[in-house]
Protein backbone atom coordinates (compact mmCIF):
# COMPACT_ATOMS: atom_id res chain seq x y z
CA UNK A 1 0.00 0.00 0.00
CA UNK A 2 1.38 3.21 -1.04
CA UNK A 3 0.01 5.90 1.35
CA UNK A 4 -0.38 9.64 0.04
CA UNK A 5 0.73 11.91 2.75
CA UNK A 6 0.29 15.00 1.38
CA UNK A 7 -3.95 14.48 1.47
CA UNK A 8 -4.20 11.22 4.71
CA UNK A 9 -8.03 11.57 4.45
CA UNK A 10 -8.71 11.67 1.21
CA UNK A 11 -10.60 9.13 -0.66
CA UNK A 12 -7.24 8.44 -2.81
CA UNK A 13 -4.90 8.17 0.44
CA UNK A 14 -4.08 4.55 -0.09
CA UNK A 15 -2.94 3.90 -2.99
CA UNK A 16 -2.84 -0.24 -3.32
CA UNK A 17 -3.56 -3.10 -6.13
CA UNK A 18 -6.82 -3.65 -4.41
CA UNK A 19 -8.20 0.04 -5.58
CA UNK A 20 -5.82 0.86 -8.22
CA UNK A 21 -6.10 -0.74 -12.03
CA UNK A 22 -2.47 1.34 -12.90
CA UNK A 23 -0.88 0.30 -10.06
CA UNK A 24 -2.01 -3.16 -10.04
CA UNK A 25 -1.11 -3.35 -14.25
CA UNK A 26 2.35 -1.86 -13.39
CA UNK A 27 3.08 -4.45 -10.62
CA UNK A 28 2.00 -6.93 -13.21
CA UNK A 29 -1.01 -8.26 -12.67
CA UNK A 30 -4.03 -8.58 -15.40
CA UNK A 31 -6.90 -6.26 -13.17
CA UNK A 32 -6.95 -5.27 -9.22
CA UNK A 33 -6.95 -8.11 -6.82
CA UNK A 34 -9.51 -8.80 -4.33
CA UNK A 35 -7.72 -9.32 -0.94
CA UNK A 36 -6.80 -12.48 0.42
CA UNK A 37 -8.75 -11.67 4.09
CA UNK A 38 -12.19 -10.71 2.27
CA UNK A 39 -11.58 -13.91 0.15
CA UNK A 40 -11.38 -15.47 3.29
CA UNK A 41 -14.39 -14.00 5.20
CA UNK A 42 -16.84 -14.90 2.19
CA UNK A 43 -15.39 -18.79 2.16
CA UNK A 44 -15.37 -19.22 5.74
CA UNK A 45 -19.01 -17.63 6.21
CA UNK A 46 -19.93 -19.67 3.63
CA UNK A 47 -18.45 -23.18 4.96
CA UNK A 48 -19.74 -22.22 8.58
CA UNK A 49 -23.39 -21.80 7.00
CA UNK A 50 -22.81 -25.13 5.04
CA UNK A 51 -21.68 -27.08 7.87
CA UNK A 52 -23.81 -26.03 10.60
CA UNK A 53 -26.89 -27.45 7.95
CA UNK A 54 -25.70 -30.79 8.51
CA UNK A 55 -27.24 -32.98 11.32
CA UNK A 56 -23.79 -34.00 13.16
CA UNK A 57 -22.38 -30.82 12.66
CA UNK A 58 -24.95 -28.32 14.46
CA UNK A 59 -23.84 -28.36 17.70
CA UNK A 60 -20.09 -27.27 16.81
CA UNK A 61 -20.62 -23.25 16.90
CA UNK A 62 -17.48 -22.18 18.99
CA UNK A 63 -14.79 -21.28 16.05
CA UNK A 64 -11.33 -22.20 18.31
CA UNK A 65 -8.72 -21.61 14.89
CA UNK A 66 -8.75 -21.45 11.45
CA UNK A 67 -5.97 -20.85 8.89
CA UNK A 68 -4.78 -20.93 5.29
CA UNK A 69 -1.94 -20.03 2.96
CA UNK A 70 -2.81 -17.73 0.18
CA UNK A 71 -0.71 -18.69 -2.77
CA UNK A 72 -2.21 -16.78 -5.35
CA UNK A 73 -3.93 -13.35 -6.09
CA UNK A 74 -8.09 -13.35 -7.39
CA UNK A 75 -8.33 -10.90 -10.14
CA UNK A 76 -11.04 -8.47 -9.47
CA UNK A 77 -12.23 -8.35 -13.14
CA UNK A 78 -15.61 -6.55 -13.86
CA UNK A 79 -17.37 -9.82 -14.06
CA UNK A 80 -18.26 -12.22 -12.17
CA UNK A 81 -15.56 -13.85 -10.10
CA UNK A 82 -15.75 -17.83 -10.34
CA UNK A 83 -14.35 -19.91 -7.37
CA UNK A 84 -14.36 -23.22 -6.40
CA UNK A 85 -14.31 -24.49 -2.89
CA UNK A 86 -13.23 -27.39 -1.96
CA UNK A 87 -13.64 -28.99 1.55
CA UNK A 88 -14.08 -31.74 3.28
CA UNK A 89 -15.45 -32.15 7.17
CA UNK A 90 -13.75 -34.26 9.92
CA UNK A 91 -14.57 -35.08 13.55
CA UNK A 92 -12.47 -36.19 16.11
CA UNK A 93 -12.59 -35.63 19.60
CA UNK A 94 -15.18 -33.43 20.09
CA UNK A 95 -13.98 -31.15 17.50
CA UNK A 96 -15.10 -30.68 13.97
CA UNK A 97 -12.46 -29.32 11.11
CA UNK A 98 -12.97 -28.23 8.18
CA UNK A 99 -10.00 -28.70 5.76
CA UNK A 100 -10.59 -26.27 2.16
CA UNK A 101 -8.99 -25.05 -0.58
CA UNK A 102 -10.25 -21.98 -3.01
CA UNK A 103 -9.66 -22.42 -6.71
CA UNK A 104 -10.04 -19.47 -9.35
CA UNK A 105 -11.01 -20.86 -12.69
CA UNK A 106 -8.64 -18.74 -14.85
CA UNK A 107 -5.76 -18.42 -12.10
CA UNK A 108 -5.71 -22.18 -10.00
CA UNK A 109 -5.46 -21.98 -6.38
CA UNK A 110 -5.63 -18.74 -4.75
CA UNK A 111 -6.11 -20.47 -1.08
CA UNK A 112 -4.06 -23.69 -0.30
CA UNK A 113 -4.09 -25.63 3.11
CA UNK A 114 -7.27 -23.72 4.69
CA UNK A 115 -8.72 -25.30 7.88
CA UNK A 116 -11.12 -24.01 10.64
CA UNK A 117 -11.06 -26.18 14.02
CA UNK A 118 -14.72 -25.40 15.52
CA UNK A 119 -15.48 -27.26 19.24
CA UNK A 120 -18.85 -27.47 21.14
CA UNK A 121 -19.39 -24.70 23.52
CA UNK A 122 -19.39 -25.40 27.24
CA UNK A 123 -22.60 -25.20 28.91
CA UNK A 124 -23.10 -22.72 31.41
Amino acid sequence: CIRNTRVPKAKSSDINVHTNLALAEKAGFKSRTFTGLCLLANVMTLLLSISSTSAFSSKFTKLERYGCRFSKPVMAMFDEICLDIQYSLHVHESKLTIFFQVIQETDGAAIKDGYMVLSIPASH
